[in-house]
């Protein structure tokens, strides 16, 4: 049996060449071919599925943890901070000269709000978004989608969830709902979503969105299942590795961070994800390095540093969207709420803050703190 039988849900990582792309040596994938769970059924094709299991996956994170000395996460090329802001330059020129098709002008729109979005600029995000959906057009679907996230970013649960119907395959549904779902904790309605998307994407060959919503599944399961995390997390990197998805490569080593809270070395490991992500000029994601500290001081009953990570989460969400994170860091830490807020859930706080507390206590007795 040949080692370039291995399916490539097999293949494990032995690093990642200068470039930032992942280096899979023959060695390691020997391993898997001699492993003994694993080895059996590669190269046989009534077992290709088995590849794509719980079984399988979590066998191969844990080969793949065991290389993890001689491992590093994905690079990402580094662009300067303003980048989004001279993609908005651009547009805005463009679209100022008034000479663009109709179909153009939707076009253009919708990068923009797209920028704007990664700008923080929600109100200039939601107008572009609106002008786009009201005009129709092929983009009108991705316009509802951003519309539904936006309401989302900004803590109105039931708008974004009632929109979840009108949206479809174009207005990626699934994707919509997983990420209304694992914001309340409820990582098993999150994890059928995702799944169901990642099922979609690949019926639609859509390689950008199945890894997109790969890393969602991980991120879902994060906080919940650290093995099975591991194991989705490691499918989304190969995935990523012929594709230019900064945002979700980086997304991806936040998900490695909940994977791993309550351990030590995590502190460093944000500080210097922060630095990654504030060159490649994606501030949203700060955000989420900053809820993945939370839980992991929530998870070790850091009480103090716990409470810095959530001041600086409140600065972060300054603006009104993801300001619903600063009310699940203080779900995580039992703490409670400093005033009224501004996020409306899909079912009742109380219940929403007691799932959250039920993921850090797991998580607290898993690694015995």
């Amino acid at each position: 049996m040949g080692w370039q039988q291995a399916p490539i849900d097999a293949l494990v990582h032995d690093g990642v060449s200068d470039d930032g792309s992942l280096v899979y040596h023959r060695a390691q994938i020997l391993a898997v071919l001699d492993d003994p769970s694993l080895g059996p059924r590669v190269g046989l094709y009534r077992h290709a599925g088995f590849f794509r299991s719980h079984e399988a996956r979590v066998r191969i994170a844990q080969l793949w943890e065991q290389a993890a000395a001689k491992i590093r996460l994905p690079k990402v090329k580094p662009e300067a901070p303003e980048h989004r802001q001279r993609t908005v330059d651009r547009l805005t020129g463009v679209l100022d000269t008034g000479l663009l098709s109709a179909e153009l002008t939707r076009l253009a729109l919708h990068y923009r709000a797209k920028a704007y979005k990664d700008l923080d600029q929600g109100a200039a995000a939601r107008a572009g978004m609106q002008q786009v959906a009201e005009s129709g057009g092929r983009l009108a679907p991705k316009a509802r989608r951003g519309l539904a996230n936006l309401s989302r970013l900004a803590g109105d649960f039931p708008t974004a969830l009632a929109a979840v119907p009108t949206l479809g395959w174009t207005g990626r549904h699934h994707r919509v709902l997983g990420d209304i779902h694992w914001s309340h904790a409820n990582t098993d309605q999150a994890v059928t979503a995702f799944e169901a998307g990642r099922t979609e994407a690949e019926e639609h060959g859509a390689a950008g969105e199945r890894a997109m919503i790969q890393v969602r599944l991980a991120l879902a399961l994060s906080f919940a299942d650290p093995d099975r995390a591991g194991a989705e997390l490691s499918l989304a990197y190969q995935l990523l590795e012929s594709l230019d998805q900064r945002s979700n490569a980086l997304l991806a080593q936040v998900v490695a961070l909940i994977k791993d809270a309550g351990t030590d070395g995590i502190i460093d490991r944000a500080r210097s994800l922060n630095t990654d992500i504030t060159g490649a000029g994606l501030p949203f994601l700060h955000r989420f390095v900053e809820l993945a500290v939370a839980f992991h001081h929530a998870v070790r009953a850091e009480d103090q540093e716990l409470t810095a990570a959530i001041s600086r989460l409140r600065g972060l969400t300054a603006t009104g969207d993801f300001s619903y994170f600063t009310d699940i860091a203080h779900f995580m830490g039992g703490l409670p709420l400093p005033g009224p807020t501004t996020t409306q859930w899909i079912d009742s706080p109380d219940a929403v803050r007691a799932r959250w507390q039920h993921l850090v206590q797991t998580r607290r007795t898993r690694t015995c703190r």
